[in-house]
């Protein structure tokens, strides 16, 4: 029998796992040798009730118009989770993608692997994409929408995390977040 992770409990496993509630400007990331340092959100986004309750700065809604076609890939080690993005944007102007990772909080033994595929990702009037999205977490699965912040500098959930993933090699990304296991 599955039993279903409401969006806002997830959410508040999300929030509980340490994620800061101050807004700085977001640095670009080094070369990724190693993981990089979290950083803090560029743009202040709220939640209320699943809603983005404050628009996105102009220079985030340019920041976003600014990116080209291809794959942006983007990473976040923080205490108690390590989570990945990958991003493409099609030649129509459609985002897609998937965000990933594992929630690894010791102090409230709560342990998760999630993935969440991105679809029909579209840039709305305040600089936030918003996709149709559907998340595989604890073995169940779960409909909604999710709205994000991208650019070429960080990508974060305007939906319910304010940590700023920085820019990172894809490769490095998908093995740094579930590296292979040993056969």
């Amino acid at each position: 029998m599955k039993h279903l992770i409401s969006p806002a409990l997830f959410a508040l496993v999300l929030a509980a796992c340490g994620q800061s509630e101050t807004a700085e400007p977001v640095e670009a990331a080094p070369a990724p040798v190693e993981a990089p340092a979290p950083v803090e959100a560029a743009v202040p986004v709220a939640e209320a009730a699943g809603e983005v309750t404050e628009a996105v700065s102009d220079a985030a809604t340019t920041a976003i118009s600014a990116l080209t076609e291809g794959e942006y890939c983007y990473f976040l080690q923080e205490d108690s989770s390590t989570e990945g993005l990958e991003i493409t944007l099609d030649i129509a102007g459609v985002f897609s993608g998937r965000h990933y990772g594992t929630i690894h909080d010791a102090e409230n033994a709560y342990f998760a692997a999630f993935e969440t595929i991105l679809s029909d990702g579209q840039l709305n009037d305040e600089g936030v994409i918003n996709f149709t999205a559907v998340t595989e977490v604890d073995g169940d699965t779960q409909y909604g929408e999710e709205p994000w912040v991208i650019s070429a500098e960080g990508a974060s959930s305007a939906h319910w995390d304010d940590a700023v993933m920085e820019p990172a090699d894809c490769d490095f990304v998908d093995a740094t977040v579930w590296p292979p296991t040993p056969e």
